[in-house]
């Protein structure tokens, strides 16, 4: 099985620069392909402020896939940390 990645992409505001939600995608969709992975979820936020609080973005479903993906790793690695 190979790796999976989600691709979180976010406009504050118009942007004239080239950094539109879709460039931003396709460039992300072009690396995870290049490297033989998966898209797994893509977050678009169109006119969202990146110091709005994750929780009420979309971003804190990305986030917890991370989480689930770290404990999944160290109980099949036994390589659970303690803080």
């Amino acid at each position: 099985m190979g790796q999976t990645f989600d691709i979180s992409v976010r406009v504050s505001r118009s942007d004239e620069r080239g950094y539109s939600d879709k460039n931003q995608e396709s460039a992300a969709r072009k690396l995870i392909e290049q490297r033989g992975a998966r898209v797994g979820i893509v977050l678009v936020e169109k006119n969202v402020s990146g110091g709005t609080v994750a929780e009420r973005r979309g971003i804190e479903k990305l986030v917890q896939r991370i989480v689930e993906a770290y404990k999944q790793h160290a109980e099949q690695t036994g390589t659970q940390r303690s803080r």
